[in-house]
């Protein structure tokens, strides 16, 4: 017979497992969010958080990106910078003849079987085909405040809270690594809000059974073991 303090001792261990499962047994990955800073062509300068990307399942990270053309090419410069590069300069420069901001809309795996014969013995070949798709968009959002839940939606056009510029404005994007104190504070504060509406709405029994906090790029951009860890899901 398991006495109550032992019942309550499981189901703190219990729950603590789950918050503490890796990443492949959650149904979901959380987004990767930035601190992001955009120089317009007339020397403007804007900062605020961007998404780098957003997840459909617990498999991948699907990247928004900057998209251009040229006469001969086409290219996607993802939003992470492939968690290497600081910033990404005038794309105009490049020779591009279209500018977009691609937004992640979905992904879709898709497996085909092909049955052949070879010196009398069927051979099934499987492929599975990855498929991206992008909304393009000739603005990009920028958020200079953090939302209550922490996770601003990148891909949402019209939420009140984002700046948004002409893509052929933006002269040059940049992730910013080492976070100054204003935003360290923003950060720190929002934290404090959210946890302090979660404890309100518990009491009401308003659990927030599905919420994931984001995971910040200057977070793991200095922790080899956490960028490791994550970058993986971003290919």
């Amino acid at each position: 017979m398991i006495c109550k303090n032992s019942k309550y001792l499981l189901a703190i261990l219990s729950l603590y497992g789950l918050t503490m499962a890796p990443a492949s047994s959650q149904s979901k990955l959380p987004h990767i969010q930035a601190i992001g800073k955009i120089t317009l062509k007339n020397g403007e300068t804007t900062e605020g958080v961007i998404a780098l990307g957003y997840s459909y399942d617990n498999k991948y990270f699907h990247p928004n990106a900057f998209y251009y053309e040229t006469a001969t090419d086409k290219h996607l410069i993802l939003l992470d910078l492939d968690f290497s590069g600081f910033y990404a300069e005038l794309l105009e420069a490049k020779g591009a003849t279209q500018l977009f901001f691609a937004a992640s809309k979905s992904d879709q795996l898709q497996s085909r079987y092909k049955m052949t014969d070879e010196s009398g013995d069927k051979v099934l070949n499987k492929k599975i085909l990855r498929e991206e798709n992008f909304i393009l968009r000739k603005e990009f959002s920028i958020y200079p405040e953090l939302p209550l839940s922490l996770n601003v939606r990148a891909r949402v056009a019209d939420n009140s809270q984002a700046k948004s510029y002409k893509v052929e404005e933006i002269a040059r994007f940049e992730l910013i690594r080492n976070l100054p104190d204003p935003w360290v504070k923003k950060i720190e504060q929002a934290k404090a809000r959210l946890t302090k509406k979660m404890e309100a709405d518990q009491k009401r029994s308003n659990l927030w059974l599905e919420y994931q906090e984001p995971i910040w790029y200057h977070d793991i951009i200095h922790d080899h073991i956490e960028l490791s860890k994550w970058r993986h899901y971003f290919n």
